[in-house]
């Protein structure tokens, strides 16, 4: 499945710790995945990204996108919190299943 506008995704929680799972993810959206640095407590970090993005789309009444609210905060996105995870490599196996088509056909916000 490929979201033309996607650039990362960051992977919060339990599921941050395997590199399986990461590298699926990856593979099937076929974009970079990062985790926070520290490891642990990530999905306390991963509920407080997504309640500020919230704010503050809600706020502008318009969607911003997570980098820029990060910058807004004072935050680099990319070097402050972040390292890369998992970067695609199997992606082509994805190509051919049917909900991935089907994902395909909908439309997404840019991100």
């Amino acid at each position: 499945m490929h979201l033309p506008n996607l650039k990362r995704i960051i992977a919060t929680g339990g599921a941050s710790a395997n590199p399986a799972i990461l590298q699926l993810i990856a593979d099937v959206f076929k974009t970079p995945v990062y985790v926070h640095k520290s490891g642990g407590g990530s999905a306390g970090l991963g509920a407080a990204l997504r309640a500020m993005h919230g704010v503050t789309c809600d706020a502008l009444h318009s969607f911003v996108a997570l980098d820029d609210c990060l910058r807004a905060q004072g935050a680099s996105p990319r070097d402050s919190f972040f390292r890369l995870a998992a970067t695609p490599k199997n992606g082509y196996v994805y190509d051919n299943m049917v909900c991935l088509k089907i994902a395909d056909t909908l439309s997404f916000p840019d991100y």
